[in-house]
């Protein structure tokens, strides 16, 4: 079956455990997923740490190699492939010429030295900062002051996140607090020499505490048991830990290192090395009120810079952009878009009472997208300047010149939030009912790529006048139609928009574009459907499109006789 969802394919040149680069990619596979098809490039480096609990529905594929990683990633034809080390080449090898690409660095060289088609997460050049869920992690009640003050140092036993160095500071130093600190090591080594090592000096230090790895779901009320958080890296771009803690409003300490002084900003205190980091977890024991100051600027920081809702809201946008719409996270809580184009010729009162009887729908949530085609007519612009209410659900588009109803119909679609595209003109009326049955049947066949129904024509003394219907046969090519009614009235289609935007949408140089559109798409083999149902009310009169009758019948026959010789071979 034609792909029906846009793919997204994430280029990842290392191999899965759990880092603070995997789980931002995590966090966008999490949110693309109900809209979209996953999938993830990894080198194939296997690793004692499983990320899979994270990566439920998304594909994940092992390459030993880069050029190996390429081969896959053209594959699988990707809309938009999402590279996550920009400064390498790895997986890519030419293909940014065939399939629109972003990048996100998340090294603190990469980000100062990124290409132009990255996306910089810190430094001076900062687009888009990582974030996290703000819902989750929040300042929590906190257990009964116990007289110690209690340090959190999160993350894996690494040489770059906990250096020798300091291990040695720590062991010489916190004997001297006579057990008024705990220091808690919270996650594990990993299995190499550093690791190993590192596991046994903690394990020795008096007062150190070590807990392993625990569940994400549960950080949160980790975080809240702790005094402050101590970071001691060596390198570090952006902290997703010293993030997590401030968000649930726990002071950070750490070291002035790469990205680590503008993630925390004032909400923390930053020192230049081993010694400075441990007076000042002293400093903050001593303090109560410097604590509780730098935790409400934490939490502030956090509400400010790094809300995972914002981030993921800011790369769907960088996705819209870089794929001309063609990658777009439907918008929560709209069912359809109404694509509805206007020019001169219509009359004010057909396009009130069109956009009145779109707004009258009843059991859906829908926004009205009215393109006004290079409109010039006063009164026309009259009208639609009073139908324009963005918050009863219609949006205007304002092309400044008449590019043709093709053209309108693009850009509607370029612009809607919704995965489901009704069309409508100006100068019909829309039956009640119809968008709900169209959505309900549009959710019960994720197979149909489009649907259509019957019309009425509109007397001029406003009865209805039933109109030649047609059966549309889901197994019959199009070109068969052509000596007889026609199957498809575009004022009563209803169809999902990637796989129009898939491919090309509405074509602009020819004069039958929906005919051209339907014949496209059934040669890309998507599904079309007609329920024997009237879903439009059509107004006849001098000024419409389709009063021209010979040109109309010539376009249609060089259109069908293209498509059936295509077709034929």
């Amino acid at each position: 079956m034609s792909r029906l969802r846009p793919v997204i394919v994430h280029v990842l040149p290392w191999q899965l455990c759990v880092g603070g680069a995997q789980r931002f990619i995590a966090d966008l596979a999490a949110w693309a997923r109900p809209w979209a098809d996953v999938h993830i490039v990894h080198l194939a480096r296997g690793s004692d740490e499983s990320w899979q609990h994270l990566l439920d529905q998304v594909v994940t594929h092992p390459a030993d190699d880069p050029i190996r990683a390429a081969a896959i990633v053209e594959s699988l034809a990707p809309d938009l492939m999402h590279h996550h080390y920009p400064t390498s080449s790895w997986g890519i090898q030419g293909l940014e010429k065939r399939f629109p690409l972003i990048g996100t660095p998340h090294g603190w060289e990469g980000n100062l030295n990124a290409p132009e088609w990255a996306v910089r997460v810190c430094g001076p050049r900062a687009q888009i900062p990582h974030g996290v869920d703000l819902d989750l992690y929040k300042p929590m009640p906190r257990p009964a002051p116990d007289g110690r003050c209690h340090v959190g140092i999160v993350g894996r036993l690494r040489w770059d996140k906990i250096p020798r160095s300091f291990l040695d500071a720590l062991q010489a130093w916190l004997p001297s607090q006579r057990g008024a600190v705990v220091v808690h090591f919270i996650g594990r080594g990993l299995d190499d020499r550093f690791g190993r090592h590192a596991q046994t000096a903690v394990r020795r230090i008096a007062g150190a505490r070590v807990h392993g790895d625990i569940p994400p779901d549960q950080m949160p009320g980790i975080y809240n048991q702790l005094d402050a958080v101590l970071i001691p890296s060596a390198r570090d771009s952006v902290s997703l830990v010293a993030i997590e803690a401030m968000a649930c409003g726990i002071p950070v300490v750490a070291r002035a290192i790469e990205g680590l002084p503008d993630t925390i900003g004032e909400a923390g205190l930053v020192c230049a090395d081993d010694q400075a980091l441990l007076k000042a977890v002293e400093k903050l024991r001593q303090n109560r009120a410097l604590r509780l100051e730098l935790g409400r600027r934490g939490r502030q920081r956090a509400v400010s810079l790094y809300d995972r809702r914002r981030m993921l809201q800011q790369y769907g946008d960088e996705y819209r952009r870089r794929t001309r719409g063609l990658v777009r996270a439907p918008q929560t809580g709209i069912d359809v878009n109404v694509a509805m184009p206007v020019a001169d010729g219509v009359q004010p009162d057909w396009l009130r009472d069109a956009v009145k009887s779109v707004l009258a729908q009843q059991g859906v949530v829908l926004e009205l997208l009215l393109v006004s085609d290079g409109v010039a007519d006063p009164d026309l612009i009259h009208a639609i300047d009073d139908v324009e209410a963005p918050v009863r659900g219609v949006r205007v588009i304002r092309l400044e010149k008449n590019m043709g109803i093709s053209a309108a119909v693009n850009r509607a679609l370029w612009a809607a939030s919704a995965d489901l595209i009704a069309r409508a003109d100006a100068d019909d009326i829309m039956p009640p009912g119809r968008l709900a049955a169209q959505v309900a049947f549009m959710r019960q066949r994720p197979d149909v790529t489009l649907l259509c129904g019957d019309m009425k024509s509109i007397r001029p003394d406003g009865g209805l006048d039933p109109m030649p219907s047609c059966v549309l046969r889901d197994d019959q090519p199009l070109w068969e139609y052509w000596e007889g009614n026609w199957p498809i009235a575009h004022p009563t289609v209803m169809y999902r928009r990637y796989p129009v935007l898939a491919i090309g949408g509405y074509d602009e140089t020819v004069f039958c574009e929906d005919l051209d559109l339907w014949c496209r798409l059934q040669a890309a083999g998507h599904r079309f459907a007609k329920l024997p149902v009237v879903w439009n009310h059509y107004r006849r009169h001098a000024n419409q499109y389709t009063a021209r009758h010979a040109e109309i019948r010539r376009s249609t026959k060089q259109v069908l006789d293209r498509y059936r010789q295509r077709s034929i071979g």
